[in-house]
C-alpha cells in the first residue's frame, strides 16, 4: 500500500463536493481477505462531536467506489499455522470539513 497521502489524493480525483457541506468522519470499513480481496464493507458517519450524522450519497457512494478499487494490501497471511482464518477487518476514516475530503485519520 502507498499510505495515507497517495490514499487521499485518490479519493479526492473526481469527488464530488457534498452539498449539504457538513463536516465530520466518515468511516468506511471493510475485510481484506488472503488474496488481497477487499469486501464486506461497513459505514459509519459522525459529526465532529461524534454524533451520527449524514452525508449526500453521492459523497459517500464515491468513498466507498474509490476503496474498493484499492488494490496492494499488505499480506494477511497469518504466520501462525494454528490460526485457520487469514482474513482482516480493516478501516480508513476520512476527515471532511464543509464537504469536502480533507485528511486522512489512521
Amino acid at each position: 500500500m502507498k499510505g495515507n497521502n497517495f490514499i487521499l489524493n485518490y479519493v479526492n480525483e473526481k469527488a464530488p463536493l457534498d452539498n449539504i457541506r457538513k463536516s465530520g468522519y466518515i468511516i468506511v470499513h471493510f475485510n481484506v481477505n488472503c488474496h488481497g480481496v477487499v469486501g464486506n464493507f461497513g459505514l459509519i458517519q459522525m459529526t465532529r462531536d461524534y454524533k451520527p450524522t449524514t452525508f449526500s450519497k453521492k459523497l459517500v457512494k464515491h468513498l466507498i467506489k474509490k476503496v474498493s478499487n484499492l488494490n496492494e494490501w499488505p499480506s494477511t497471511q497469518s504466520t501462525e499455522d494454528w490460526l485457520r482464518y487469514k482474513d482482516v477487518h480493516a478501516f480508513l476514516m476520512f476527515k471532511v470539513e464543509h464537504g469536502k475530503i480533507v485528511d486522512l485519520c489512521p
